[in-house]
């Protein structure tokens, strides 16, 4: 999905979902940094959408910060 669409911040934060649930979590954390810059520049967002977004973001971004 990236690929077609790489300035989809949601997209980057798919990618990062499913790099975390199979284990790559340096993937996880790369599409993750991705998504955040994306998220800033991604215009197609509502202000509702973007702040879900925003907050899986940060909630991924908290476990994969926690020590395994």
């Amino acid at each position: 999905m990236t690929r077609t669409f790489p300035a989809s911040a949601n997209d980057w934060d798919s990618l990062s979902a499913a790099y975390e649930g199979a284990g790559n979590l340096e993937g996880a954390r790369s599409a993750l940094n991705e998504a955040r810059k994306r998220l800033v520049e991604d215009k197609t967002l509502d202000p509702a959408r973007r702040a879900a977004l925003q907050r899986a973001l940060d909630a991924r971004a908290t476990r994969l910060a926690a020590p395994k």
